[in-house]
């Protein structure tokens, strides 16, 4: 598929104009080309939602507060190879491209990630990326 078919379903979404004005294509087709680094015969799931509980002190090092935490969130994208490793792809609008500088962001998040697929699915996750879409460079964070 092209920029043009990325457009074109842009323009399809359930979005007002504004909000369709706002998406630019050239910036979101790139991840096409990014995924290659997976091989071929990928299996692609889209926006996975998770909610789990955990303890507190899971999320923050310093605490040693056992209690129970409830966590929500999204996966943008979970990769399936044609091994079935699993991959996580998480989507950022960042300017920053300083590998150091997203992992002391970013890590965490991308760590809850993973305990949410292997609590869910029983799945382990072999890898986990960050999509940096306005450099329109995948960065391996583990």
């Amino acid at each position: 598929k092209s920029v043009e078919d990325l457009a074109d379903k842009i323009k399809s979404l359930p979005l007002d104009k504004k909000q369709i004005e706002m998406i630019d294509p050239e910036i979101l087709y790139p991840i096409k080309e990014c995924l290659g680094v997976f091989g071929d015969g990928l299996s692609l799931e889209k926006e996975k939602r998770f909610l789990f509980k955990a303890p507190y002190s899971e999320f923050v090092s310093s605490s040693n507060v056992l209690d129970e935490v409830l966590v929500q969130g999204v996966v943008d994208l979970i990769v399936t190879d044609k091994n079935g490793d699993k991959y996580i792809v998480d989507y950022k609008l960042t300017y920053t491209d300083d590998e150091k500088t997203l992992k002391d962001r970013y890590y965490k998040q991308l760590e809850i990630y993973s305990k949410s697929l292997l609590t869910a699915t029983g799945d382990v996750v072999k890898g986990a990326y960050l999509y940096l879409i306005r450099q329109g460079k995948l960065v391996k964070m583990f």
